[in-house]
């Protein structure tokens, strides 16, 4: 988690992993074992190697031991989720709730054609319709009132509260997603990505990718922590079929163009890794030499993570 600055639902509120690091020990490439950073929580000695390793991804040093930081533990927790007519009513709720600043702990988006596969492999009963998880943290009296506030935005963009049956929890679909798009077509592969962008352009971004998915004729699910900007585009198709597996890839590349050009990152979460070395020049440019040389300082002989990212 510490080498990819890995972040999950509640980021919204509590951040990514880098944020809790405060002193790492590493071997670099060339053997070295050394501490980088302190236990101090505030600090303003010298370049703050801890947050340059945190995300490095392996290509940097080995990280053989973290000191972190913990937060503490909410008072009370609340959790509810709203159903929405359509995916661009859902996410322009999100932009709404952040605009006013209202204090969340997570908001987590699901696509319609999610609801449709959460339905086929699970048995929900749910409407065919996008979804919105809400979840606030904090003393019972601020819960109330941030509850209230969401609901409020939520019902001027014409969304109703989720219900289930009986036995069932709102959150427990979410954990459902992924494992929903993995049985929705048998025989098909996942192609996805993790792009993020400022928050204001979530439906502008939605809209794209399932015009782009209706207009090739390729499955496309949307969602993920939009609370932080974070959208995850997954798409269905087959990899015998070259075809079809190259008008995916065609589609993903145009997604993370459209995510550039909104000011946006090609990962927001799972990190560059091999997947995204082709777009990254692309998202850096010329910052992309500055990285070759601070890799090439920790590691002259390139054995840590060869490859990963960009090459030497």
């Amino acid at each position: 988690m510490v080498s990819t600055n890995a972040s999950g639902i509640y980021s919204v509120m509590y951040g990514g992993t880098r944020e809790y690091v405060l002193a790492l020990k590493i071997v670099t490439g060339t053997g070295e074992i050394m501490t980088i950073g302190n236990r101090a929580i505030k600090r303003s000695s010298g370049y703050n190697l801890v947050d340059l390793v945190s995300g490095s991804e392996g290509t940097l040093a080995i990280i053989c031991g973290i000191t972190l930081r913990l937060a503490g533990l909410p008072e009370d927790r609340l959790q509810t989720a709203c159903v929405f007519k359509t995916d661009v009513q859902a996410v322009q709720a999100v932009s709404e709730m952040r605009k006013y600043g209202l204090d969340l702990a997570a908001i987590e988006f699901l696509d319609r054609r999610l609801a449709i596969a959460l339905n086929k492999l699970k048995g929900y009963g749910l409407d065919e319709s996008p979804i919105l998880f809400l979840e606030f943290h904090g003393p019972k009296a601020t819960l109330e009132s941030n509850s209230k506030l969401a609901e409020s935005i939520c019902l001027e963009l014409e969304a109703k509260p989720l219900t289930l049956s009986e036995g069932h929890r709102p959150w427990e679909i979410r954990h459902w997603a992924t494992d929903s798009v993995k049985h929705f077509k048998p025989g098909h592969s996942i192609i996805r990505n993790d792009v993020a962008f400022p928050i204001s352009k979530l439906p502008e971004m939605v809209e794209f990718c399932h015009y782009l998915g209706d207009l090739n004729d390729i499955t496309m699910f949307t969602f993920g922590h939009v609370g932080m900007g974070l959208l995850h585009a997954l798409m269905l198709a087959k990899r015998e079929d070259k075809s079809e597996w190259d008008e995916a890839m065609h589609i993903n590349d145009q997604i993370i163009e459209k995510t550039l050009s909104l000011g946006g990152t090609i990962s927001g979460e799972h990190g560059i890794g091999l997947g995204h070395k082709k777009q990254f020049e692309s998202e850096h440019g010329p910052a992309v030499d500055l990285m070759r040389k601070i890799k090439q300082q920790f590691d002259p002989h390139g054995i840590l993570n060869p490859g990963k990212i960009f090459d030497i």
